[in-house]
C-alpha cells in the first residue's frame, strides 16, 4: 500500500506550520551525561538548544523546498 505522506517516493514535507516549531538539526545526537549516583539517572539531551524551523529551511537553500499554498473552495450544492 502506498505511503500517503510520500515515502515510498522518498518525500518529505511538513504542512501546516504555524511558526513556532522547533527541530534539532539532522546530525545532531543525544548526549547523556554521566551519572552522578544520587538521585534518578540523568535524561540523555542534546548539547545544542533546537531552532526553528523556518532557520532550518533558509539553510538548505530555496532550491531544496517549495512553498505550497492552496485555498479552500466551496463545494457548489447539490439540487435539481
Amino acid at each position: 500500500m502506498p505511503d500517503a505522506r510520500g515515502g515510498e517516493r522518498g518525500l518529505s514535507y511538513v504542512l501546516a506550520l504555524t511558526g513556532k516549531e522547533v527541530a534539532h538539526a539532522e546530525k545532531a545526537e543525544p548526549h547523556r551525561p554521566l551519572y552522578g549516583g544520587l538521585g534518578p539517572p540523568t535524561l540523555s539531551r542534546y548539547r545544542t538548544p533546537p531552532r526553528a524551523i523556518s532557520v532550518h529551511a533558509a539553510e538548505t537553500g530555496p532550491e531544496q523546498f517549495t512553498e505550497v499554498t492552496w485555498r479552500a473552495e466551496r463545494r457548489a450544492r447539490l439540487g435539481n
